[in-house]
């Protein structure tokens, strides 16, 4: 994509807002399933455009969705989109390595966000998986 922060963005506050894209009509599994099969695949195809990719809004993104849906809501339960935020995230670390860190500029690291443990947790399953 051109401006792969204004996809994100946009696909991401849909998830954890409810429904800005749909102009106010209810939303639908289908509609969705679209928004995760697109954010998936650009998490596939994230090396391509990396370069161009503001990796500091996309960490607030993450993390304003997981101030909207904590993991422990979901504990023991399939909730897709937050599958697929750790799908990106973990496409992120695999990508930018400890250097992840420095890209939490939006984040409010100094009240421990569900974002930054999960950022650790990753990295320390591939430093595992390294050594």
């Amino acid at each position: 994509p051109a401006a792969p922060n204004k996809v994100y963005t946009l696909l991401i506050r849909f998830l954890y807002e409810g429904a800005p894209l749909t102009a106010g009509r209810e939303t639908t599994a289908e509609f969705t399933d679209g928004v995760l099969r697109c954010l998936l695949e650009m998490a596939r195809c994230m090396q391509a455009y990396i370069s161009r990719l503001d990796v500091d809004l996309l960490l607030y993104d993450s993390h304003m969705f997981l101030v909207a849906h904590p993991p422990s809501k979901y504990r023991g339960r399939e909730f897709r989109p937050l599958r697929l935020l750790k799908t990106i995230l973990n496409e992120l670390v695999k990508l930018k390595g400890e250097g992840i860190r420095k890209h939490l500029s939006l984040v409010p690291v100094d009240s421990k966000p569900t974002l930054c443990s999960y950022l650790d947790l990753v990295l320390q399953q591939q430093a595992a998986k390294a050594g």
